[in-house]
C-alpha cells in the first residue's frame, strides 16, 4: 500500500516537472527577447528533462531497493519458521504471536522443537 502511494506520488510530481518546462518556454516579450529566450529556454529545457530524468531513474531505483527489501525480509521470516513453506500466511502469523507470548528463551526453545516435530 504505501509502495504504491509513493509510486503514485512520485508520477505525479514527474509529471509536474515535465509540465513545468513549458510554461517557461511561452514566457518572454518582443521578438529579440523570444529568439534569446528560446535559445535559452532550449538549453534549459534540456536541463531540466536531464534532470526529470535522473530524478525518475533514482526513484525507480529506490522503489526497487525498496520491493527487494521488503522480499528479502519476507524470506527471512520464512526462514524462520521450521516448514514454514507448508504453512499459510494466517498459520505463519499464528505461530509468529504463540511464539512472541512465551516469557522464556526455555518456552520459544521449548515450542520451537514440538513445533518441528509435528
Amino acid at each position: 500500500m504505501n509502495t504504491l502511494r509513493f509510486v503514485l506520488s512520485a508520477a505525479v510530481m514527474a509529471g509536474l516537472l515535465l509540465a513545468a518546462p513549458a510554461s517557461f518556454a511561452q514566457r518572454g516579450s518582443g521578438a529579440g527577447a523570444q529568439s534569446r529566450g528560446s535559445a535559452a529556454s532550449g538549453t534549459r529545457l534540456l536541463d531540466r528533462d536531464r534532470l526529470s530524468t535522473r530524478s525518475l531513474d533514482r526513484l525507480h531505483d529506490q522503489t526497487r531497493d525498496r520491493l527487494h527489501d521488503q522480499d528479502r525480509l519476507r524470506q527471512q521470516d520464512r526462514d524462520r519458521i521450521y516448514g514454514a513453506n507448508l504453512m499459510t500466511a494466517h498459520e505463519r502469523q499464528q505461530y509468529e504471536q504463540k511464539l512472541h507470548s512465551l516469557a522464556t528463551e526455555q518456552e520459544r526453545v521449548q515450542f520451537r522443537m514440538e513445533h518441528e516435530q509435528q
